[in-house]
């Protein structure tokens, strides 16, 4: 969620920003930590991981795009980016709420 806040912030102001990497941001921090009640859940990790790039990649392009003046195509781009994000907490929710009876937070 921060991340897209900081593409819009980017966007806003019209100043070019790096994002995080998918490796080193708050998400893949706490998802390495909470992830023992799914992690026999492959597929969903996979997929999780997946977009999670997926996301890091499109936001940064998006901003590219915007400061160089291609807001439409950023925005398109940025949609890429929200629906990859919904998809990947969707399946991340399922997976937790199968695997541990509801919305219990992993320790």
């Amino acid at each position: 969620m921060l991340l897209k806040l900081q593409a819009y912030k980017s966007f806003h102001s019209e100043i070019y920003v790096e994002v995080t990497d998918e490796h080193n941001c708050r998400f893949a921090k706490e998802f390495q930590r909470i992830i023992k009640p799914i992690e026999a859940d492959r597929q969903t990790i996979s997929m999780v991981v997946k977009h999670h790039s997926n996301v890091h990649q499109k936001i940064q392009e998006a901003i590219t795009l915007w400061c160089e003046g291609n807001s439409k195509e950023a925005i398109e781009t940025m949609t890429d980016a929200e629906k990859s994000s919904k998809a990947a907490f969707e399946k991340l929710h399922a997976s937790f709420a199968r695997h541990t009876g509801g919305l219990n937070r992993a320790s």
